[in-house]
């Protein structure tokens, strides 16, 4: 599954990478489009070209977690991918070596590829569960005082080698599979959450459920590397985007707040 908002030519692309997998499984492909804009609904259209492919356009900006749910209604699937619109999948092999891994790895509930953004620089897409301080301080200038300068590299996970395979507390849902059993017994992603917050939260539950979350850097995909949520306190104020992170990451503090983490 790939939801665009406003990337349609680079989804376009993505999706070229899908059907140039080598796989031994069938595949099914949902593309949906919450950007509500004529010449994006144009090129995605184009994409009715491909067998078997399935084009949603949304009247409105469902946000990304709702979409998401309405895209995998229907589908019994094993394992759902899902990715980000920038995503490029030039490794063939990238599908069938995260199904194989699962498949040979039952206690394992979500895994993801390594990502190397568009800068070649890898993306870090582990993270420490989310902290509302954290995520504060690292938008300010706090950041750079010496106790919490250490604690927000441990939040992003900066001491990892991202060359091997291992478990992690989540995996940025960038690019990600899910196993189906875990992905239908928890209905899907949370509908509290409406843009963000949506991959730590299938992670707990992974995790809670016994099933661990791998990252597994022996395939690799490829991003723009822009986050939407990048930005500091000043944009802050200017930026729908960055405030409903922090409703969203609010939303994910209430619901965990007397819960131990489960990794």
């Amino acid at each position: 599954m790939v939801l665009n908002f406003n990337k349609a030519l680079r989804v376009f692309e993505g999706v070229r990478d899908l059907y140039s997998q080598k796989i031994d499984f069938d595949l099914s492909v949902v593309v949906g489009d919450n950007s509500c804009n004529k010449s994006e609904r144009t090129l995605l259209e184009s994409l009715g070209q491909y067998p078997g492919i399935k084009l949603m356009f949304f009247e409105k900006n469902l946000g990304y977690i709702k979409a998401h749910n309405i895209m995998s209604e229907n589908f019994d699937a094993d394992y759902y991918v899902t990715y980000n619109p920038d995503i490029l999948i030039k490794d063939s092999n990238v599908l069938s070596e995260l199904i194989n891994y699962m498949e040979n790895n039952k206690d394992v509930g979500v895994v993801a590829p390594k990502q190397i953004n568009d800068d070649g620089k890898i993306a870090m897409t582990i993270r420490g569960w989310p902290n509302l301080i954290l995520q504060f301080a690292r938008r300010t200038f706090l950041r750079e005082l010496p106790i919490l300068k250490q604690l927000v590299a441990r939040d992003e996970m900066r001491y990892l080698d991202y060359s091997k395979v291992q478990e992690v507390p989540w995996l940025q849902a960038s690019f990600n599979c899910v196993r189906g059993s875990l992905w239908k017994e928890v209905g899907g992603h949370d509908e509290r959450y409406f843009l963000f917050m949506s991959d730590p939260e299938i992670c707990w539950q992974s995790w809670k459920k016994g099933l661990k979350v791998i990252y597994y850097p022996k395939v690799t995909v490829y991003a723009d590397g822009i986050r939407v949520s990048a930005g500091g306190i000043k944009t802050f104020f200017k930026s729908w985007v960055l405030r409903q992170h922090l409703k969203d990451s609010w939303e994910f503090f209430k619901k965990h707040l007397f819960e131990k983490k489960p990794f």
